[in-house]
């Protein structure tokens, strides 16, 4: 917890929280858990956002034997975000007052697909993407 910067211990974005606990549910769903309760094996999230609709597979479901490069994107993610925090640490250490303007958390999406409300034939794919969580204003199970 010391390499995490004063500016953003105790807080939780609780879009990011739901969005999680929505990867659970799914989750446990898809493992039998649930008596009475069957989701499609292929069911992926569908995040609805500012500018459009954003379909893919969050990196906490994909498959324990899945090909994805899921190693090497959260090794990526950890280093930027270590890196961020390094630079933001300096930062209050030199400004006692510094505030954040933004603090919204982010999620990670392999092989997503985002639509555009304003051009839904203009649809852009992605192996991955970083998703604010301020840009979220819906969730649902496709």
């Amino acid at each position: 917890m010391d390499n995490i910067p004063e500016l953003l211990k105790n807080r939780i974005d609780v879009k990011a929280f739901t969005f999680d606990a929505l990867c659970t549910a799914i989750d446990t769903i898809k493992s039998g858990e649930v008596e009475g309760v069957s989701i499609d094996a292929e069911a992926k999230i569908i995040i609805f956002t500012n500018f459009g609709i954003v379909e893919g597979t969050p990196i906490s479901l994909l498959p324990k034997n899945s090909e994805s490069n899921t190693s090497n994107i959260g090794a990526l993610y950890k280093a930027i975000f270590k890196a961020r925090n390094i630079n933001l640490k300096e930062l209050e250490s030199q400004n006692e007052n510094l505030t954040l303007i933004n603090d919204a958390s982010v999620i990670v999406l392999e092989n997503a697909v985002i639509t555009p409300y304003a051009n839904p034939l203009n649809k852009t794919h992605s192996n991955n993407l970083v998703l604010f969580t301020d840009q979220i204003v819906g969730l649902a199970i496709g």
